[in-house]
């Protein structure tokens, strides 16, 4: 029995550890490929790039919950996957993404968008597959493999390039390894052919009904990452503000890289037999984050210095920024999960909801109030830390195998937190 919790323990450890450096050589990935994309167009181009690129980042959005349902389908209610279900997802997405076509000017480009938001939602399928079958961020190996070959394609590819280019090389690169992918889950078995059985259209509301919450979550963490930009866009100096949102986006890609172990955490919940012991050892873990981040700032404050040097005044705001990725990482990967385990989820989004509303209303305060811009990030993180604890609260008072060590969990989290707003308040 010992040697059992051994393994698995060590399986954690690992499937963690695999996660946080194929997600790093992700980020790493997509840094080298935007700055050759960069010298490739004119800044007009590269604005209409990003547009394109941003439009897609909303992807999930065009299932309108039903892909997101299968989290619950296939994850947690441990259904199998079957043909019917994806061909019907893929249909329903391809009908909805046709409103593309009144957010570009360019038919050729919406087109392409079109597709591509296609293409992003079967690899959401995947990827809810290959978690099902404990194969954790495989679905990463196929896009990194498309954005390194797109990086060899642009750079050894004499002048100038085309948007459509660009947009093409892209979806066609991305459509050849999904389908690729695809014909592996089919040859393993992973996915069940029905061919017998033709989908009941009366079953999208059911799926629609079990994947909202789940969507809606994301577009409320979503909220909490991007509000800020919007209601600070006015009010501050430009120079400020340009300083401010580099900070947050150096900020949100070491917090993507220890986001993407979120699906495995909710499969390694569904599967334990003591989710407090996963629970409480992942909390602490990621309390330990900020300290990390905070000891290695040095490496950061370098990177930034070599890379972007007009934009080292960013670092007095990314220090800020620091004190976000407990409350936020805590509330995306453990507190989320453990409502999805639940089939809570629509809990989370109504307190998440208000939370959202409240940090709306103070960041419009701070902005009328004139504070400081370097402050504002330490305000934000006063109120993702409430919102932890209040949902951690809510857990606790629900399950009493998390009750157990509440108090304790409590005092943890809420030292380290105090200590981290010290020493990051001191520092920048």
């Amino acid at each position: 029995m010992q040697k059992l919790i051994l393994k698995y323990k060590s399986q954690t450890f690992a499937h963690l550890l695999s996660a946080i450096l194929l997600s790093s050589f992700y980020y790493i990935i997509q840094f080298v490929f935007t700055k050759i994309i960069s010298g490739k167009i004119s800044i007009a181009d590269f604005g209409e790039y990003r547009y394109f690129f941003s439009i897609l980042s909303f992807g999930a959005l065009f299932s309108i919950g039903f892909i997101d349902g299968f989290q619950i389908e296939w994850i947690v209610n441990k259904q199998p996957v079957n043909n019917k279900y994806i061909s019907a997802a893929l249909i329903f997405t391809l009908l909805t993404s046709f409103v593309a076509f009144f957010l570009f000017d360019n038919i050729e480009i919406s087109m392409l968008a079109v597709i591509n938001l296609v293409i992003i939602n079967a690899g959401f399928i995947l990827q809810y597959i290959f978690i099902k079958f404990n194969f954790f961020l495989f679905y990463l190996i196929p896009i990194i493999f498309s954005q390194f070959i797109q990086i060899l394609i642009f750079e050894f590819l004499p002048g100038t390039v085309s948007l459509t280019e660009i947009f093409y090389i892209h979806t066609g690169l991305n459509f050849l390894f999904i389908i690729a992918v695809y014909i592996y889950c089919y040859q393993k078995k992973y996915i069940q052919t029905i061919s017998s059985q033709i989908f009941n259209i009366k079953e999208i509301p059911r799926h629609i009904k079990n994947g909202l919450p789940i969507l809606l979550s994301g577009i409320m963490l979503i909220g909490f990452l991007n509000i800020d930009k919007l209601i600070l866009k006015t009010g501050y100096l430009e120079n400020d503000y340009g300083y401010y949102c580099f900070a947050s986006l150096v900020a949100m890609v070491v917090y993507g890289v220890f986001a993407s172990v979120g699906n495995m955490l909710l499969k390694k919940m569904v599967d334990a037999k003591h989710i407090d012991k996963l629970y409480n050892n992942t909390i602490y873990f990621l309390m330990a984050i900020p300290f990390i981040v905070l000891l290695t700032k040095g490496i950061v404050i370098k990177g930034v210095e070599i890379f972007f040097s007009k934009y080292l005044d960013s670092i007095q705001y990314y220090i800020g920024f620091v004190n976000f990725y407990f409350p936020l990482l805590a509330n995306n990967l453990v507190i989320l999960n453990t409502y999805k385990k639940h089939n809570q989820v629509t809990k989370f989004v109504l307190i998440a909801v208000v939370f959202l509303i409240t940090q709306a209303a103070l960041l419009l305060w701070a902005k009328s109030s004139n504070m400081p811009l370097v402050n504002v990030p330490f305000l934000m993180a006063l109120v993702m830390g409430t919102w932890f604890f209040i949902n951690d609260f809510v857990l606790s008072y629900k399950d009493a195998a998390l009750g157990k060590k509440y108090w304790l969990r409590t005092a943890i989290c809420l030292t380290g937190s105090i200590l981290v707003f010290i020493i990051s308040y001191n520092s920048k």
